[in-house]
């Protein structure tokens, strides 16, 4: 399999897409459970919290990938992936005018750091619900109920 790729490095890259893949259509499938923007954004990011406790996502996207993958690289593939999906998400809040925390554009790639970082944590072996308790109170402070 290795003849197929320029490295072991672009092997990883190409499993990394796909387990990115994969777990983004899990999330979208979670969120959109609920019509509520705010909702859909507090089940997306409980959908990643949980499918971090998983080997694969855990291994792979959050415990591998920053050692294998350049951070340029890391950084293009997170916008190509999740940072589309979020920012979507928290327009969606503000278009009905319950976001709390502007610019959009500035919020996205700061509220899916942390939850990048809420889930490395679940990877390291940290309490799933207390992470699960801090990202939801996170949303709740950056977003006002219907």
């Amino acid at each position: 399999m290795y003849h197929h790729f320029a490295s072991k490095d672009a092997l990883f890259i190409a499993v990394y897409e796909v387990v990115e893949r994969e777990l983004l259509d899990a999330i979208a499938a979670s969120a959109m459970q609920a019509s509520d923007p705010v909702e859909m954004l507090r089940l997306g990011a409980l959908a990643f919290l949980d499918a971090a406790a998983t080997p694969e996502v855990r291994r792979i996207s959050l415990l591998d990938a920053p050692a294998v993958i350049p951070v340029e690289t890391r950084r293009a593939l997170s916008e190509q992936y999740g940072l589309g999906m979020v920012l979507e998400t928290l327009r969606s809040i503000d278009v009905e005018g319950r976001l709390l925390v502007h610019p959009v554009d500035a919020l996205a790639p700061v509220l899916l750091a942390a939850l990048h970082e809420a889930a490395t944590a679940v990877a390291d072996g940290a309490d799933v619900e207390s992470m699960r308790a801090v990202v939801l109170q996170l949303i709740d402070r950056v977003t006002s109920s219907a």
